[in-house]
């Protein structure tokens, strides 16, 4: 079936359609005599992941010259730090730490960051030729603070812009904009992919994401592209979060390439004719294990020697808070992964539920979302402050009141830090600390995804449901549960890999 050509509305940018990747036609004056000199980037150009598991993701980084990244989302944040990490070039490092709801970004060491990639990453050039113009890239990479505190989508205009600016002064550079796919859904966004030098990479916002909304994105999906032929049978009017419709964006421009961690999703999404791709097809893969083997020009691992320093996460320092827990009074740990905003309440009840029933044989920690609010001053005024609080009970099912003495007190970890810095990612270190239990706000988070690296299925003290079932608040699941055969179960079990 074969679509006429028709014009429709983007966000406020006019657009034709054709079966093939279509062009933003609304392109400015200046975007369009930039192209008349920029230098040709094609998708030809990228090497994407193989079936063969030699390329990955990570492999894309050497196809351009210049690797831009920006990144909202706090999972692709560290994804982001981990790739300009390890890419060989020129990076220019975009992030915007003043912005409401975006602390997380202020862990960024930026002049450690810069000195990085400027004079302290291997130079892998062949020849002298070639590692002279690598060396040129290298000291010209840059980590730049975008003022500002804006709100709502005024920000993603805003950084794209500062974005497009840099890439202008670039024209015979191929480029890489790697961003997050989620909050790409304007026009501005979308018009760098039509820059003829710039191809743009957008990273799921979560491992879990096509399986966390499996049924919105089909939806979107089928309701678009045609089944029969897997071409385009009609247009979104806009690219929005609540229709799911912006996952389509690589059907229709060429050089707007999604990636997605769950491989298994990926395959499946992409014989209903979605045009996503793996970050590999090795299922073992993650962009952290090849940080994780990359060395620098003293061949010290970027993982050991630098990571910490850029991004000011130190681990050990967390997990000292609960080894001296565990000296002071012999208790077991449980760590609480918090999750947004909207669940500060549901996350009160399940903290003073973990108390009451957990309260005297383990230490509770609290591991806050980065970013989000967090509960430090309703810990410190009333949860440790002894004063008698009343909840809503999960595990009991009925209100409660309850009065925590000094041994049972709420610890804070720093809630910037990644909480699979502090659960999984360090498990072979001799300093590694187990937690003994896991508690999460929701059960479909990408923190407690490889809970059994370390664990058993057993050691999960309980788990909340979606965001959009928030009012049944005793909606748990646990790891005493005597039934694991009900829906939320079976579901939680294949979300962390359990085949017992």
């Amino acid at each position: 079936m074969k679509l006429k050509k028709s014009k429709i509305i983007l966000l406020a940018g006019a657009i034709t359609i054709a079966t093939s990747p279509i062009t933003i036609i609304s392109l400015s004056c200046n975007d369009k005599k930039y192209n008349e000199t920029a230098i040709n980037y094609s998708t030809k150009d990228i090497t994407f992941p193989t079936e063969d598991k030699t390329k990955n993701i990570d492999s894309i980084l050497d196809d351009a010259d210049i690797n831009m990244f920006y990144a909202p989302g706090v999972q692709p944040f560290y994804e982001t730090i981990r790739l300009a990490m390890l890419a060989k070039k020129q990076v220019m490092y975009y992030y915007s730490p003043e912005v409401h709801g975006m602390d997380f970004h202020n862990i960024i060491q930026k002049d450690t960051f810069e000195d990085f990639l400027q004079n302290q990453r291997k130079n892998e050039g062949k020849t002298e030729e070639e590692k002279a113009e690598i060396d040129a890239l290298q000291k010209a990479s840059h980590v730049i603070s975008i003022p500002g505190k804006f709100f709502s989508s005024t920000v993603w205009d805003h950084v794209a812009n500062a974005i497009k600016e840099g890439i202008k002064k670039y024209p015979n550079k191929k480029i890489n904009v790697w961003v997050n796919s989620y909050h790409v859904l304007n026009k501005v966004w979308y018009q760098l992919a039509e820059l003829n030098n710039v191809n743009m990479i957008a990273l799921n916002d979560a491992s879990s994401m096509l399986k966390n909304y499996h049924n919105d994105f089909e939806k979107a999906v089928k309701y678009y592209i045609n089944q029969d032929t897997h071409k385009l049978a009609k247009m979104p009017i806009t690219y929005s979060w609540s229709t799911c419709s912006y996952i389509l964006m690589p059907n229709i421009m060429e050089k707007f390439h999604a990636f997605y961690n769950d491989l298994d999703e990926v395959l499946y999404f992409q014989k209903l004719g979605l045009n996503i791709k793996p970050y590999s097809y090795d299922k073992g893969y993650e962009i952290k294990n090849a940080l994780f083997t990359a060395r620098d020009k003293n061949n010290k691992r970027l993982s050991v020697e630098w990571w910490s320093k850029i991004t000011g996460q130190d681990w050990k320092k967390e997990v000292k808070k609960v080894k001296d827990q565990k000296a002071k009074n012999g208790k077991k740990s449980l760590i609480y992964l918090g999750s947004s905003a909207e669940f500060v309440d549901v996350e009160k009840n399940h903290l003073l539920s973990l108390v009451n029933k957990y309260g005297k044989t383990h230490n509770i920690f609290y591991k806050g979302h980065p970013g989000i609010v967090h509960l430090e001053k309703w810990f410190e005024q009333e949860v440790n402050g002894k004063k008698e609080l009343s909840y809503y009970d999960v595990f009991l099912k009925k209100q409660n009141e309850i009065s925590i003495d000094e041994n049972e007190q709420i610890t804070t970890l720093f809630n910037q830090i990644s909480s699979e810095e502090l659960t999984t990612n360090h498990k072979d270190d001799p300093y590694f600390e187990k937690f003994d239990k896991w508690a999460s706000a929701i059960r479909h988070t990408t923190a407690l995804q490889k809970m059994l690296e370390t664990n058993k299925i057993e050691d999960l003290a309980l788990a909340g449901d979606s965001p959009e079932k928030l009012g049944k608040q005793n909606d748990i699941i646990a790891g005493d549960d005597e039934d694991k055969t009900t829906s939320a179960w079976i579901e939680f079990k294949k979300f962390v890999g359990y085949n017992g």
